[in-house]
């Protein structure tokens, strides 16, 4: 079958997914929020927070999102320190995104079939096997052991003495032929043609089909790659209503590991964000 594809053009964006490995192996995050209350000043510790939320934008305009449930401290959760702040690191980033493709395709397609026969011969053969039997002689052995045992006097480090009784023994293989009827298996195999009628499908005439067709495709994008971020979290009122605060981004960039002025960039983001709750948690 020959298939063939025409790019028309970049389709859409469909989702955002961490789709697991590709060339964003390493990637990793360290983010820290700040949560204060009402007044923009007082920090709100011991605050449980639902979940956070960190938006990624691309180069491409694409925006991958990346959810927590959990912080460095609190396995089972997020919650603030008496400062406030939470912290989330993921070993695991893995930023990337599904995106659509409208491709013309062209494939062979068989319109007309044919059964064709033939008659093929084959050996075939049948392991076969009746019990032969025979005179034979062989030997058998065993082990005749003398024990011999004596006295043996034993001190410590303290000078005092003892006497043990050590034993040990001097075994000889002894072997006398034996002589009897031995029954085993003798095989052969036992083989014959066999003719049989072999069918295939034969296409007889191909024709040429074309249609356009929507295919989703990968991308894996570095952290060089992001132009912004924004952060949210999710947490609760007083009287358990869900809410949804966004964020104050205080610093969004990839981390750099610098010797004088020379710097290499890290597959690390450093995010650092402050959240203003409105309400009584």
């Amino acid at each position: 079958m020959r298939l063939q594809s025409i790019f028309v053009g970049l389709g859409f964006i469909v989702m955002s997914a961490a789709c697991g490995r590709h060339d964003d192996a390493g990637q990793r995050l360290d983010a820290t929020g700040i949560v204060v209350g009402a007044d923009g000043v007082t920090p709100l510790g011991r605050a449980d927070i639902d979940e956070y939320v960190l938006y990624f934008q691309v180069a491409d305009g694409t925006e991958i999102e990346r959810r927590f449930q959990q912080d460095v401290t609190e396995p089972n959760g997020i919650r603030t320190d008496a400062s406030g702040a939470f912290r989330i690191e993921a070993e695991q980033l893995a930023l990337s995104y599904d995106w659509e493709q409208d491709e013309y395709v062209c494939e062979d397609v068989c319109v007309e079939w044919e059964t064709m026969c033939e008659l093929v011969t084959e050996d075939v053969c049948v392991q076969v096997c009746e019990p032969v039997t025979y005179e034979d002689c062989w030997d058998e052995c065993w082990d005749e052991c003398e024990t011999t045992c004596y006295d043996d006097v034993v001190c410590d480090d303290e000078g005092y003495c003892w006497t043990e009784t050590v034993c040990e023994d001097d075994c000889t293989q002894v072997c006398e032929p034996v002589c009897g009827t031995v029954t085993e298996d003798e095989c052969w195999d036992d083989c014959h043609q066999e003719t049989y009628e072999q069918c295939d499908d034969v296409c007889l005439e191909i024709v040429e089909e074309c249609g356009w067709v929507t295919r989703t495709y990968t991308s894996y994008p570095e952290l060089s790659e992001v132009v912004s971020t924004r952060a949210e979290i999710h947490l609760r009122d007083s009287d358990g209503n869900p809410h949804i605060v966004a964020g104050e981004t205080l610093e969004a960039r990839q981390a750099k590991d610098c010797d004088g002025d020379r710097c290499e960039p890290l597959n690390l983001w450093e995010q650092r964000d402050r959240f203003v709750v409105p309400f009584d948690l």
